[in-house]
């Protein structure tokens, strides 16, 4: 066997250092705390960098948080059509926070995108940060990279076209709250079709005397609504058109994105002139209502516009006010037929329901003669609640009753609200 050479030996001169070394305590001490000192420098200098580090980046990516959120609210304010149009949009208003945030030098290079689908947009803003070192430069570390990104997602204002329809018959001009109904009672002796008689025109006196009115609530209805969609809309996606009912189906106002316009075009003052107008002739027009509406769509443009019917009524037809001496007319004093709210719904249309139910007339011999009268749909209870029930009916979901007088006049923006969710941005 060929024997191994032998290992190789340090020089003498080194073995001669090595010797004195391990010899000299005080030297091994100072070289191992040489060292020691330099590993926990370091490591207290990569603790210190870094945490500072991270400390930046967080604040780098709260400002982009805001930043693309602010971007995504801006974004729906604009009236920008394609997706590099929107993207510029975004970016100047992501560059603009981050500006306004005096975070340029850490967010410099910020890149915005938008990319768009239906009615959603996803903001998304991407940057890289560098952050200096102050102790790893001893290692050669001078900085300490992250690469960051956000987004927010939004949803803009679908494109509606809203049928205001509102009840202007006799009835409107009973008296808005009991308290109103007690003064009509004390000083015209009536608050059921009190028109009938000239002397004791209930809408002529109450407009004389400050008395609040149904109809005095259904005009500030229309117009708190027209203050909520120019709040809520600022690209002119909701038009508004209004229709009034009672004798006949008449069209106030086309459909306008102007709610200047819907401002100026407010259902008419009930007609209380004599016992042949100011009825409900419901069953006469009812069925050319979905003709008038056409199909909805999902609103994601103006061709494809959500189709929101909102009818504000006390739900009661009747032919005309001669059934305060012609006996049998009364029994045609009674609820809708909501079988037209069936059709618009098949026709892809929303349909909400705003009732007014009348508040307690028992002792009223209009009413009494009337609405309090047993149901004529073998339902339990009198004619009043079979109002109730149709209209239950014919709103589903979107069914809203008002009980006072402050649920009426916000009724169209509450049930807009429900038919339509707020725009959202996250």
């Amino acid at each position: 066997m060929t024997p191994q050479p032998p290992a190789p030996r340090p020089p003498r001169s080194v073995s001669r250092s090595l010797g004195r070394l391990a010899g000299n305590r005080g030297g091994a001490v100072s070289l191992i705390f040489a060292v020691a000192m330099l590993v926990i420098i370091v490591a207290v200098g990569c603790a210190i960098d870094y945490g500072y580090a991270v400390r930046q980046r967080d604040y780098a990516l709260g400002v982009l948080d805001t930043a693309v959120v602010t971007a995504a609210a801006n974004l729906m304010e604009s009236r920008a059509a394609t997706d590099a149009a929107r993207t510029k949009v975004a970016s100047a208003s992501v560059d603009s926070y981050i500006a306004s945030s005096n975070a340029t030098g850490l967010l410099a290079d910020a890149r915005t995108e938008v990319v768009t689908s239906g009615l959603g947009s996803t903001v998304t803003a991407t940057a890289d940060v560098s952050v200096p070192t102050s102790f790893l430069g001893i290692i050669g570390v001078d900085r300490i990279d992250f690469t960051l990104s956000s987004s927010s997602e939004s949803t803009s204002t679908p494109y509606v076209d809203v049928t205001l329809l509102v009840d202007t018959s006799g009835s409107m001009a009973l008296g808005a709250t009991a308290a109103d109904i007690d003064r009509l009672v004390a000083n015209v002796r009536c608050a059921f079709a009190c028109h009938d008689n000239p002397g004791a025109d209930s809408f002529a006196w109450a407009a004389a005397n400050g008395v609040t009115l149904r109809y005095d609530l259904i005009r500030q209805s229309v117009l708190n609504f027209a203050d909520y969609i120019e709040d809520i809309d600022t690209v002119g996606h909701t038009r508004v058109q209004i229709y009034t009912f009672d004798d006949s189906l008449r069209r106030n106002l086309a459909l306008t994105t102007d709610m200047v316009q819907v401002r100026a075009n407010l259902p008419a003052a009930p007609q209380t002139s004599g016992e042949t107008v100011g009825g409900t002739r419901w069953w006469t027009y009812a069925d050319t209502i979905p003709g008038l509406i056409g199909g909805g769509g999902d609103g994601t443009s103006r061709a494809k516009a959500i189709k929101l019917v909102m009818m504000l009524t006390d739900g009661v037809q009747d032919p005309n006010r001669t059934w305060t001496w012609d006996t049998p007319l009364r029994d045609y004093v009674r609820e809708f037929d909501p079988t037209v709210c069936d059709t618009l719904r098949m026709q892809n249309a929303k349909v909400g329901v705003v009732q007014v139910p009348y508040l307690d007339l028992t002792g009223d011999w209009g009413y009494d003669a009337t609405l309090g009268m047993p149901s004529l749909l073998g339902r339990n209870g009198d004619r009043h609640a079979d109002t109730t029930y149709a209209l239950q009916r014919c709103g589903g979901d979107l069914y809203h009753l008002a009980t006072s007088a402050e649920s009426v006049v916000d009724s169209f923006k509450t049930l807009y609200a429900r038919a339509v969710p707020p725009r959202l941005s996250r």
